[in-house]
């Protein structure tokens, strides 16, 4: 089996690939409970303030919201794990018109395929999580360019496939699109093993 040496703090941590999976899984848990907050798409009393990557976030409490993430983040630990995930997307719908306004890209690759990468193998753990902080970042700093969302509205997560792969038979294999969107790349990140890369595609309302 091969592994990944992290060094961070001072020592070393050697991991494989399902550990990876893990970094990138709860980047993913992360990233989708601030989205729901900096959109608004929660009552701001549903969440907790958690530390992580030395930055103050937002995770939701427990309940159905929190009960459903975590039912698809046990899934897509399992799917990037096996190298079956493509495209995870956090898709915001109006409920009035059933329209896609929003939707939010998380692109993940096998890293270790990328032409040039000298982590493989070896990448410092600070690194990671200071790559994923400064993504972070950046989607907190989103509300000041999306269209403000002041019309009740819904989410759905939208998967697509490695090709070649197939999907859990409770997946369904979706790639939504926006007319006439805009679409705005976020910073990047990798762990060695995966990179994965972060894109927000919305409407002028």
């Amino acid at each position: 089996m091969s592994r990944l040496k992290l060094r961070g703090g001072g020592s070393s941590v050697c991991f494989n690939i399902g550990f990876s999976a893990n970094i990138v899984c709860e980047y993913l848990d992360f990233a989708v409970n601030n989205i729901l907050f900096q959109r608004g798409l929660e009552c701001p009393e549903d969440f907790s303030i958690i530390k992580k990557y030395d930055l103050s976030l937002f995770k939701m409490k427990e309940g159905e919201t929190r009960d459903w993430l975590k039912s698809i983040f046990d899934d897509v630990r399992m799917l990037i794990h096996e190298g079956r995930l493509e495209k995870f997307s956090l898709v915001i719908i109006r409920n009035e018109t059933k329209e896609i306004i929003e939707r939010w890209d998380f692109v993940i690759k096998d890293d270790q395929k990328t032409p040039g990468n000298s982590n493989t193998g070896n990448k410092d753990l600070s690194r990671i999580n200071l790559e994923i902080r400064e993504v972070m970042r950046q989607i907190t700093a989103s509300v000041t360019f999306l269209p403000l969302l002041d019309f009740p509205c819904s989410v759905e997560v939208h998967v697509k496939n490695v090709p070649g792969t197939v999907m859990p038979p409770d997946w369904t294999n979706v790639d939504a699109s926006i007319a006439n969107a805009q679409k705005v790349l976020l910073k990047s990140f990798s762990t060695g093993y995966h990179a994965v890369a972060t894109s927000v595609c919305f409407r002028d309302q």
